[in-house]
């Protein structure tokens, strides 16, 4: 070995080791140090963005929810005004209802009342114009049919009532039947106005035979025979109501009369129809 490699030897104690040059490392922890240097630039840069991204989506995200809720309480919301709007609506009708039948109860009840009223009056009306009215009835009448003169017959009209009857019509008919022979109370006279009738025995109705063609000659013809009086009384009282009686009599063997078993009534209103046919 000569002295040049020995001084080579001297300088690199590590032997064959290769040694870099200083400027390379260098060079490679500057980059490196550059390198680290521009990411955490990079970092601190893109951290606000970050975080402007994620505070934009936590807005999207609370805007979202806040839409949903919003929307869900509106429709709470517009229900409840649609349940009150509704119930406040039935309130009404309900209430007009109540209304509507509370008038009709007081209106019936007034009704009713009324009723109650114009009855009850009525009734006492009624029962004072019967007490106060006349009542007429015939007595058994008086005087027999004789053959050899002219006869009488009266009927004897008694009011029983408080006032006077007025505008009497007497309908009267005699005749002779034969025992066990059935009366047909037909009357084909015209009936006789006999006036007013004051309270008790004021009037009397009066047939006379006088004048009569061959009434003598008729009795004669049915001696033997029972002699029958009927017919009927019409009559107003003071309060313009009208009213009716039918009478019978017949003779008894002592020349008096008595009332038949049938043809004696009495009403109110016209004289029925049938009564005398």
């Amino acid at each position: 070995m000569d002295a040049g490699e020995s001084n080579e030897h001297q300088d690199n104690p590590t032997g064959n080791i290769e040694q870099f040059p200083a400027t390379t490392e260098r060079q490679n922890t500057a980059v490196n140090n550059s390198t680290s240097g521009d990411q955490s630039t990079k970092k601190e840069t893109n951290w606000p963005q970050r975080i402007e991204a994620i505070c934009a989506m936590l807005l999207v995200l609370i805007t979202g929810c806040y839409t949903f809720y919003a929307r869900k309480q509106l429709k709470a919301m517009q229900g409840q005004i649609t349940e009150m709007k509704n119930t406040r609506a039935q309130t009404k009708f309900d209430n007009a209802s109540a209304i509507i039948a509370e008038q009709a109860i007081a209106q019936n009840a007034l009704t009713e009342s009324q009723k109650s009223v114009d009855k009850s009056l009525g009734a006492t009306i009624d029962n004072f114009q019967q007490e106060q009215r006349a009542w007429l009835n015939a007595q058994p009448a008086i005087g027999i049919p004789k053959s050899d003169a002219p006869y009488k017959i009266q009927i004897p009209i008694l009011n029983s009532g408080k006032t006077p009857a007025k505008h009497l019509m007497v309908y009267f008919t005699g005749k002779f039947v034969a025992e066990g022979e059935k009366v047909a109370y037909t009357f084909l006279g015209v009936p006789q106005p006999s006036g007013i009738a004051t309270p008790g025995p004021s009037i009397t109705f009066t047939y006379d035979s006088t004048g009569i063609p061959k009434s003598g000659d008729y009795v004669a013809a049915h001696k033997g025979d029972k002699f029958i009086i009927f017919g009927a009384i019409t009559y107003e009282d003071v309060f313009d109501a009208k009213h009716w009686l039918t009478y019978c009599f017949f003779t008894r063997g002592d020349n008096s009369y008595a009332y038949c078993t049938e043809h004696n009534e009495f009403g109110d209103g016209p004289l029925p129809p049938n009564s005398l046919k």
